[in-house]
């Protein structure tokens, strides 16, 4: 690899890798939430993120005529992860639709692969997951799955790809997809996480300002009380307690 295309490939890596952070966009003005209803909030949700999985594919790092590198794997990873099956799913097709009719060539088959490989990994992680220490920080358990994200898209090209052209392609993706890419992951992914988590701490304040309402509100001949699932207070009037 000469100058011009390592300079080039850093340059559409940093430019897929900006892109990413659409994602997190996405979430924080969906307000998504992984037990989110609703089909047609989730149909467009999906296809949000499988235009950003378009744009990230708009500027590859281009091996030869169809076979191309970018950052889906770490989208696809992210939106299996944190945006659940159908968000997932439709966004899939989409990325998948564009790469096979638009962009086509040699690689097809590793790129859809890399799709569908990236995508079953993000949406089973919270079983492998189970595993992983919870004193561990968040940073590592997303670089983890990043991780082995990668080296699953990795072995794609060994599978998928004509003999005579993997070796090169593993050469010049190696250090991206199993140093920056994982990186990548867990920073996108913490991001994500932090807004799921004022999510739910902004529904948690909403339901004890209600709960607390509630409570002023009552009659005074009238118990009010909720507990949680195990059933312990979270509030009662003064006319249960007595």
């Amino acid at each position: 690899m000469n100058t011009n295309d390592f300079f080039a490939l850093m340059r559409s890596f940093i430019l897929n890798i900006l892109l990413l952070f659409g994602t997190v966009l996405v979430y924080q003005v969906a307000r998504f939430t992984s037990n989110q209803k609703g089909l047609l909030k989730n149909l467009i949700i999906g296809l949000f993120v499988g235009l950003i999985g378009v744009l990230i594919m708009t500027f590859p790092f281009q091996f030869e005529a169809g076979l191309i590198f970018d950052a889906r794997s770490v989208l696809y990873l992210i939106a299996g992860y944190f945006f659940g099956p159908i968000v997932t799913f439709v966004s899939a097709v989409t990325g998948i639709a564009y790469r096979i009719f638009v962009v086509g060539g040699g690689g097809v088959y590793a790129g859809v692969a890399t799709i569908a490989v990236s995508s079953l990994l993000g949406m089973g992680w919270h079983l492998v997951e189970k595993y992983i220490p919870s004193s561990w920080p968040y940073f590592f358990k997303f670089y983890l799955m990043g991780f082995v994200g990668h080296i699953l898209v990795v072995l794609c090209q060994f599978l998928i790809l004509p003999s005579s052209n993997v070796l090169p392609a593993i050469r010049m993706i190696a250090i991206p997809f199993l140093v920056f890419f994982p990186i990548a992951t867990a920073i996108v992914a913490l991001s994500l996480e932090n807004n799921r988590m004022r999510l739910l701490a902004q529904q948690t304040i909403l339901q004890q300002k209600l709960l607390l309402q509630t409570s002023v509100d009552s009659a005074q001949t009238i118990e009010v009380y909720s507990l949680d699932r195990n059933y312990r207070y979270l509030t009662f009037n003064k006319y249960h307690s007595d």
